[in-house]
């Protein structure tokens, strides 16, 4: 990284902006078609062999899963003409879609995240982006947050790569 500047994040920016310049958190439920199933396969519906896979590979319906949106103020789905840069935040393992909000707190009943990214497009130092929070398990069972290594949900994590890869767009 040459010429590369590197600062402290400004205090102010833990701050909400006024409302007009506030983003947007939204929940979304989507489909996924390439995870672990309970018998640690790699369900999917994409020709993908088992020694890709480094485990067995069978086809099966779609699981539903969620993740929360962070969408920029002014953001409308209508606009088809309208392009945005994408940030997907991972969370680490036993963590949520809701780790990234929830751990660092809220200020005026707004997530302090959420206030960094309004101040930094506000600001002008980013350019609007949608950011994505997601729940990292590709498995069957992506909502438990247990440590089980005999389960699913650790596994789950190795194979988001193949969920991430097929993600539609959502929002």
């Amino acid at each position: 990284m040459i010429n590369s500047h590197v600062a402290a994040l400004p205090e102010k920016y833990k701050q909400p902006v006024v409302k007009e310049l506030q983003g947007a958190i939204r929940e979304v439920s989507y489909s996924v078609n390439n995870y672990i199933n309970s018998e640690r396969q790699l369900v999917t519906d994409q020709n993908i062999g088992d020694e890709e896979a480094g485990r067995e590979t069978v086809s099966g319906k779609a699981i539903i899963k969620k993740c929360n949106i962070y969408l920029p103020a002014g953001y409308d789905r209508s606009d088809k003409g309208a392009r945005y840069n994408v940030l997907y935040l991972l969370h680490g393992v036993g963590g949520d879609r809701y780790e990234w909000l929830d751990s660092n707190g809220k200020i005026d009943s707004r997530f302090i995240i959420c206030n960094i990214f309004d101040n930094l497009i506000a600001n002008g130092d980013v350019d609007p982006l949608i950011v994505v929070f997601v729940e990292g398990r590709s498995a069957c069972d992506w909502e438990d947050r247990s440590f089980n290594s005999e389960g699913t949900n650790l596994l789950g994590f190795y194979y988001f790569d193949y969920e991430l890869r097929d993600r539609k767009s959502v929002v």
